[in-house]
């Protein structure tokens, strides 16, 4: 799983609206926070109540389309031996469509 998702639209801080009783707060992140729920946080909220990001941790949230990955940057990874990058970039595709 990749840090970053890509989303048509921000959602609201879950935090804000349950904890602060402010609904109206964009979040930026979807993650795991640190008492174990998964909530989308604003900046403020992720620092304080994020695990961090990745596998497992959250991701960061990014209005648009997820750019498409190219051949050269499969196999810079794999030459540098970053393997996670690597399942990052081919996602639920086929890594052969790549090499």
């Amino acid at each position: 799983m990749s840090s970053t998702a890509y989303v048509q639209q921000l959602p609201m801080c879950d935090i804000h609206k349950y904890e602060h009783g402010n609904p109206n707060i964009v979040a930026r992140y979807d993650g795991r926070t640190v008492t174990g729920q998964w909530a989308n946080m604003c900046d403020q909220c992720f620092a304080s109540h994020g695990t961090g990001l990745g596998t497992g941790y959250g991701q960061e949230l990014v209005i648009g389309d997820e750019p498409e990955t190219t051949p050269e940057q499969v196999h810079d990874a794999i030459s540098r031996g970053a393997i996670d990058e690597v399942w990052d970039l081919v996602g639920d595709g086929d890594i052969l469509d790549f090499i």
